[in-house]
């Protein structure tokens, strides 16, 4: 039981330092959704290439 009580104290301190700076918060959070944002172009025509199989080939 002594590990879920430092796994508890390590989770409220980590918690604590990072609401008092909730701006870091706000880009921890927001990163991924401006990967996606930024990137999805770019994915977007990768099931058209010669590798990936298409749904005309299943026909």
């Amino acid at each position: 039981m002594i590990i879920l009580k430092d796994i508890y104290l390590l989770f409220t301190r980590h918690l604590k330092k990072a609401l008092r700076m909730p701006v870091w918060l706000f880009i921890g959070l927001s990163q991924p959704v401006l990967y996606l944002i930024l990137y999805m172009p770019l994915l977007k025509n990768m099931g058209n290439t010669s590798v990936l199989p298409t749904a005309e080939r299943f026909c």
